[in-house]
């Protein structure tokens, strides 16, 4: 993953998502393992995942 804080482009937008305590934690261990933050982790993964299948 991209190093952080070197992004160029405008992230203007958002979405607000719901996680249960045990899933906000696993996913708070994988960002803190891969050293990027859970905004980054959330969207780089989410946009690999859905541009593989749009593929």
């Amino acid at each position: 993953m991209g190093a952080r804080g070197t992004e160029t482009r405008q992230l203007t937008e958002g979405v607000y998502v719901r996680f249960t305590p045990d899933d906000l934690d696993t996913i708070k261990g994988e960002a803190q393992r891969r050293d990027v933050s859970v905004a980054q982790l959330l969207r780089e993964t989410t946009l690999r995942d859905v541009r593989a299948e749009a593929s």
